[in-house]
């Protein structure tokens, strides 16, 4: 399955609305975790560090090419509302889903 990852909102609405899509997901992630390592160099290898993540994750599928559509952001509700909310502008129906939820929405 192919993937196309989009640097920036701009550039997934354009690649969306060249495959046609009507609907988008937004996958958020706004939890408490583990950070990567390499967010502060100056930490010791063997040291942990948990602090508040805060991720988007926008998503479209194009059923016909089997390609995912996706764009990597950061951001929590003040975010989140200003993408979707942008999307729609742009004429995309737009499902918000948590990390954690197990049901199917339509």
């Amino acid at each position: 399955m192919p993937t196309c990852d989009a640097p920036d909102l701009d550039h997934f609405i354009t690649q969306a609305t060249a495959f046609g899509l009507s609907t988008v997901v937004i996958a958020w992630k706004d939890e408490y975790g583990q950070l990567p390592q390499d967010t502060n160099p100056t930490d010791l290898p063997d040291k942990i560090v948990f602090d508040q993540l805060t991720h988007l994750m926008i998503l479209g599928y194009h059923r016909a090419s089997s390609t995912v559509l996706r764009c990597a952001l950061d951001g929590g509700l003040p975010e989140r509302t200003a993408v979707a909310e942008r999307l729609r502008q742009h004429g995309f129906m737009v499902e918000q889903r948590t990390r954690n939820e197990v049901k199917y929405r339509t």
